[in-house]
């Protein structure tokens, strides 16, 4: 057995009092406005996420020449010390 809620709204009552105040006009422009508020926060959004990620972009290039540099002295670091150890291993193994 089905029964109604209590809590729902009929759309037919609805209707009903939106025609007996004639807030047709009302409703329309409430609408377009909300509408017209949708469209401009959007392109405000837009526009954030462009500066957004222009920002983002920047960060990782300086993170990438960064990462470039550390790299390139590990490696200098590594080859500095290898030389190093093998100059070392030859003269132990010269006397």
């Amino acid at each position: 057995m089905h029964r109604i809620c209590k809590e729902v709204v009929r759309i037919e009552g609805a209707a009903k009092g939106i025609y007996a105040k004639g807030d047709f006009q009302k409703l329309s422009e409430n609408i377009i406005s909300t509408c017209e508020k949708i469209n401009s926060d959007h392109i405000d959004m837009e526009k954030q996420l462009k500066t957004l990620q222009s920002s983002y972009d920047e960060a990782l290039e300086k993170i990438a020449s960064f990462q470039n540099k550390m790299t390139n002295v590990i490696e200098k670091r590594g080859y500095c010390s290898t030389s190093a150890l093998a100059k070392i291993f030859t003269s132990i193994k010269g006397t």
